[in-house]
């Protein structure tokens, strides 16, 4: 599954201040958390696996260990810098955060992910709220269904 499709509307979203900004929180800026930065804004609107971002890190730095990749992704979601995705296939997927809140549509297919600007969803919180009680978090949303190309004859 490689999770990736630029956003419906046809624009790119500039990425968040990255990992420069850990100092000012008091984290050091490590050369591997640097790299885990430029795995994930080499491809932009691009969703990837911890095992594609420590495949990226490997080709520059050989000998950063795995767990050191997952505890740099850990320190950059922590932060707020990266969002840790649920798409599906039991897998968490990495994406620089970006100032609006968006959620996802896969293809249960392909694996193929599109992105939904948070406005698209209309008064659906509103109505999950009234029904149900509960108040939704800030947390993306994401819906599965089959692509267009996959449901091509």
């Amino acid at each position: 599954m490689t999770p990736q499709a630029p956003h419906p509307h046809g624009h790119h979203h500039p990425p968040p201040p990255g990992p420069a900004s850990l100092r000012s929180r008091g984290r050091r800026l490590t050369r591997q958390r640097e790299l885990v930065w430029e795995a994930l804004t080499a491809t932009p609107d691009t969703h990837l696996s911890a095992e594609q971002i420590a495949a990226y890190v490997h080709q520059h730095a050989p000998s950063v260990s795995a767990t050191t990749i997952y505890r740099s992704l850990d320190v950059l979601v922590t932060e707020g810098l990266v969002l840790r995705t649920e798409l599906g296939a039991d897998r968490s997927f990495y994406e620089p955060a970006h100032e609006h809140r968006h959620h996802h549509v896969v293809c249960r297919d392909c694996g193929k992910v599109t992105h939904l600007h948070d406005d698209l969803l209309g008064e659906l919180p509103a109505r999950v709220n009234a029904a149900s009680g509960y108040v939704l978090g800030t947390e993306e949303i994401t819906l599965f269904g089959h692509c267009p190309a996959c449901r091509e004859p």
